[in-house]
C-alpha cells in the first residue's frame, strides 16, 4: 500500500482543476478537437500558369513567413472560400508550421495553407494563441517527412485544445496581445540599434566619424 502513495499524490489537482490529457485544467472549461471549434479550409492549388501581374495577391506560405515577398496575383473568379480577409485566422500546415492572423488585403489563399472559420462563442485571438502553443508543440508527434514537415488534416482536426468560456477566451487574448505587442516594440527597438551599431561600427573604423575632438576633450576633462 506504501508503494501507491507517490502515484496517488501525482495524480491529486488542486481545488477547482480538474486532470484532464491535458493535465490540470479549471473543472469549467472543456478539452476539444479543433476539428470541433470551427472549419478549416485548405487553399486552391493553384499552379504556375495561374499566375499573372494583375488582380488579387495569392498567400504562399512565403509570404506569410516574411511579409516582404512579393507576391503572385490571379485575377479569375473561384469560390468564396477562398477569398481572405484582413483578420482572418490562417494556419500554414506544410514545409513549415505556423498561426497568422493576415494584415492586408483582400487576397486568395494558396494550398497547404488552412483558413480558420471558426464557430459562435470561439474566439479567433484565443484560438490563434492556442495553436501558436499546442499545435507546433503537439503537431510534431504527428510530422510526415523528414525534410518536409506537414501535418495531415485528419490529425490536425483531432488535436487537443483546451476550452474555457468565452469571456475567459477574451481576456486571455487580451493579456498575450499586450505581452506580445510589448515583445514586438523591445524587438524592433533591439533591431534599431543592431543597424545603429552596424553604421557606427563602419563609420568609426572607416574615418567617416573622426574622434580627434573626443581624445581632446577628454584630454581636457583630465586636466
Amino acid at each position: 500500500m506504501e508503494e501507491d502513495k507517490p502515484q496517488a499524490q501525482a495524480l491529486e489537482v488542486a481545488n477547482g482543476f480538474k486532470m484532464t490529457e491535458l493535465g490540470p485544467l479549471p473543472e469549467h472549461w472543456q478539452v476539444v478537437r479543433l476539428g470541433e471549434v470551427g472549419k478549416f479550409i485548405n487553399g486552391y492549388p493553384f499552379k504556375p500558369s495561374d499566375w499573372v501581374n494583375k488582380g488579387l495577391p495569392i498567400i504562399r506560405i512565403q509570404n506569410l513567413n516574411d511579409p516582404r515577398k512579393s507576391f503572385n496575383y490571379f485575377d479569375g473568379n473561384l469560390d468564396k472560400r477562398y477569398l481572405i480577409k484582413n483578420g482572418d485566422l490562417l494556419i500554414s500546415w506544410s514545409a513549415s508550421l505556423g498561426v497568422f492572423i493576415w494584415n492586408g488585403q483582400d487576397a486568395w489563399l494558396n494550398q497547404h495553407i488552412f483558413k480558420a472559420v471558426l464557430d459562435e462563442g470561439i474566439s479567433k485571438e484565443y484560438i490563434y494563441f492556442c495553436l501558436l502553443n499546442f499545435f507546433i508543440l503537439e503537431a510534431s508527434a504527428h510530422l510526415h517527412g523528414s525534410t518536409m514537415k506537414h501535418i495531415v488534416k485528419e490529425k490536425f482536426l483531432t488535436l487537443s485544445i483546451p476550452l474555457p468560456p468565452l469571456p475567459e477566451q477574451r481576456e486571455i487574448a487580451r493579456i498575450l496581445q499586450a505581452v506580445d505587442q510589448k515583445i514586438q516594440a523591445e524587438e524592433r527597438r533591439k533591431q534599431a540599434l543592431e543597424e545603429l551599431f552596424k553604421t557606427l561600427l563602419s563609420h568609426l573604423m572607416t574615418g567617416k566619424i573622426r574622434v580627434n575632438h573626443l581624445i581632446q576633450e577628454n584630454e581636457e576633462e583630465i586636466s
